[in-house]
């Protein structure tokens, strides 16, 4: 096969064409499930102790934009999506798997 200059300068440019417009991957968000500590209203948060690591101090999480289903309370057990920032935890989505079972279970 032989390539000139031109083929190569064509190739070069398609291969970079395809590697800039790959959008970057992104690290999925973690998540957290356990039982509820505390919630506050005024303050937009939500402190949650995780259930695999029941040693570990509970979490506080910023809820103010989160997606949030039936609204959680002490006690109550949930699973968090959520994103580390400089400022702190910050909640994406909080599902109240109390609340789930409990509609589950008076459904049937």
């Amino acid at each position: 096969m032989n390539l000139t200059r031109s083929s190569l300068a064509v190739a070069a440019a398609f291969a970079f064409a395809v590697l800039a417009s790959t959008p970057a991957c992104a690290p999925p968000a973690p998540v957290l499930q356990g039982p509820v500590v505390s919630v506050d209203r005024a303050a937009k948060t939500i402190t949650v102790r995780d259930e695999t690591q029941p040693a570990v101090p509970p979490s506080t999480f910023a809820i103010g934009d989160a997606e949030i289903g039936a609204e959680p309370k002490p006690g109550d057990e949930v699973r968090l999506v959520y994103r580390s920032t400089p400022g702190g935890n910050v909640a994406l989505r909080v599902m109240n798997l109390t609340q789930q079972r409990e509609r589950r279970e008076k459904g049937s």
